[in-house]
């Protein structure tokens, strides 16, 4: 599935949408990750970001950003958070009650992966399937 494709599929589905992102927002987030010694944001992701700013569906979020949204979590404090400002070889690029979406540095993977153990659950060197898993999305 090409990037339009997925991102036509995805504005028109009955998901909850953010505005989109713009290109400093995507920038700053580069700088702060990268000073966090955490990876950077991945292409695919950036580029669904630059159109909707976060996404929602069924208790999944896809990570957004921006700073000040409430809804929306910032990828970048989520990952401080999460990681306790450890590095890390991954990155979490949303979640739901069971799963996170994260973007694996080493082996350059999407990937959903169990909560509690890590198992992995769908892995794909594109974002569609994972996030369509996420959430809860036919393609």
């Amino acid at each position: 599935m090409k990037t339009d494709n997925f991102i036509e599929t995805l504005r028109q589905g009955d998901i909850g949408k953010n505005e989109s992102a713009y290109e400093a927002d995507i920038s700053k987030a580069r700088v702060a990750l990268k000073l966090a010694k955490m990876p950077s944001l991945p292409k695919e992701y950036e580029t669904i970001i630059l159109s909707f700013n976060g996404l929602s569906n069924e208790g999944a979020l896809l990570l957004g950003v921006t700073e000040n949204n409430n809804f929306f979590p910032n990828i970048v404090q989520y990952n401080k958070d999460f990681f306790k400002n450890n590095k890390s070889d991954f990155l979490v690029l949303g979640y739901d009650d069971f799963y996170y979406l994260i973007f694996d540095d080493r082996d350059k993977k999407y990937k959903v992966v169990d909560q509690d153990d890590f198992d992995e659950i769908v892995a794909s060197e594109s974002i569609y399937d994972p996030l369509a898993y996420l959430l809860h999305i036919d393609l």
